[in-house]
């Protein structure tokens, strides 16, 4: 019960930073273009910040 409250938690959020961040990103550059920055620039940050945890856990032994 306790991994899904943290996964539910990880997911809500990731839901809000892109939200947040793609609407940010689409006011500075005007929302003329297709690509969703924003969303793209929060999946590569919670990527990043997902490999330093993962590596921290498994060096320091938290995940087993």
């Amino acid at each position: 019960m306790k991994a899904c409250f943290f996964v539910a938690m990880g997911g809500c959020c990731g839901a809000l930073c892109r939200w947040g961040m793609g609407n940010w990103i689409d006011q500075l550059r005007g929302s003329s273009t297709n690509f969703p920055l924003g969303i793209f620039l929060v999946n590569i940050m919670g990527c990043l910040l997902f490999g330093i945890f993962f590596g921290m856990g498994e060096t320091r032994g938290w995940m087993s």
